[in-house]
C-alpha cells in the first residue's frame, strides 16, 4: 500500500522595502519639507522687503508732492485751491497751517498727520488710499495704507515717546510707523522681533534704537527690545513684536 506524500503549505512570499528604497522615499520626503520651508522663507523675505518699498513709495509721493505743491502734505493751507480732485470742491475739507511741519496726533481726524494722507492721495500721488473716505476722519484699519505684514501706516513730526513706545526723537525729522490697529489706538506690536531685526540688518544699522529704522522700546517676553534701558538694546528675538518708525 503506497502511503500518499506528505504536502507542506505553501507560504506566500512577504516583502518589504529594501533599504534603497526607503533612502529614496525620506530623500522626497527630505526634498517637500526643505522645498516648504524654502518658500516659507522666500514669503517672509518677500514681505519684509514690501515694508521698505512701501516707505520708499510713500517717501516718493511726499517729496512729489512737496515739489509740486511747495508745501509739505496735510501742512498744506489751501488744499481746496490748489489741488484738482472732487473732494476739495466744496471747500470745507481740512487743511494745515503752513508752518512746514505735519503736526497732530496721528490718527485723530482733522490733524494734519491724518490729512497728510488725504492730500496725497487726492493728488493722485497714493493711490492705495480712498480720500473721499478719509477726509475728515480719523485714520484706522478701514481707510489706511495698509502693511503688507499687516496693520497700518501713520506718519508724523518725530517720534515722541507716546502710546507706540519710540524712543524720542528730533521732530525735525518725519516719520513713518507701522503698527498694529489695538482698540483703534494704532499702538499693537505687528512684526516679529526676528523679522524686525533682519530688516533692520539689511537696510540700516541692525539696532532697535538707533539709525533710520527703529524698534518700540516695550520689553518684556512679548516685547521688541531685549533690555532696552541697557547699554546696548538689540531685538528680543526670543520671541517678541515690534511696531516699526521710519525715516522718510
Amino acid at each position: 500500500m503506497k502511503s500518499c506524500p506528505t504536502q507542506t503549505p505553501t507560504h506566500r512570499n512577504r516583502q518589504g522595502f529594501s533599504l534603497v528604497e526607503l533612502a529614496v522615499v525620506l530623500v522626497i520626503i527630505g526634498l517637500i519639507v526643505g522645498g516648504v520651508l524654502k518658500g516659507q522663507d522666500l514669503i517672509q523675505s518677500a514681505q519684509l522687503n514690501a515694508v521698505q518699498t512701501d516707505a520708499n513709495k510713500i517717501r516718493t509721493a511726499m517729496n512729489t508732492f512737496q515739489n509740486k505743491y511747495v508745501a509739505l502734505p496735510g501742512d498744506l493751507s489751501n488744499p481746496d485751491d490748489v489741488i484738482d480732485s472732487e473732494i476739495f470742491g466744496d471747500g470745507d475739507s481740512d487743511g494745515g497751517n503752513g508752518d512746514g511741519r505735519i503736526d497732530g496726533d496721528r490718527t485723530a481726524s482733522g490733524s494734519e498727520a491724518v490729512q497728510a494722507w488725504v492730500h496725497l492721495a487726492a493728488s493722485g500721488l497714493l493711490g492705495q488710499i480712498n480720500a473721499s473716505e478719509l477726509d475728515g476722519n480719523a485714520l484706522d484699519a478701514t481707510n489706511s495704507f495698509s502693511g503688507a505684514v499687516g496693520g497700518f501706516y501713520s506718519l508724523g513730526q518725530g517720534l515722541d515717546g507716546d502710546s507706540l513706545n519710540f524712543q524720542e526723537v528730533s521732530n525735525s525729522e518725519i516719520w513713518l510707523v507701522l503698527a498694529n490697529d489695538n482698540d483703534d489706538s494704532h499702538d499693537g506690536p505687528i512684526v516679529p522681533a526676528d523679522e524686525a531685526a533682519e530688516l533692520d540688518r539689511k537696510t540700516d544699522d541692525g539696532a532697535p534704537d538707533t539709525g533710520s529704522l527703529r524698534g518700540d522700546t516695550a520689553s518684556g517676553d512679548d516685547g521688541c527690545m531685549d533690555s532696552p534701558d541697557g547699554d546696548d538694546p538689540a531685538y528680543n528675538i526670543g520671541g517678541g513684536s515690534c511696531a516699526l518708525a521710519l525715516q522718510l
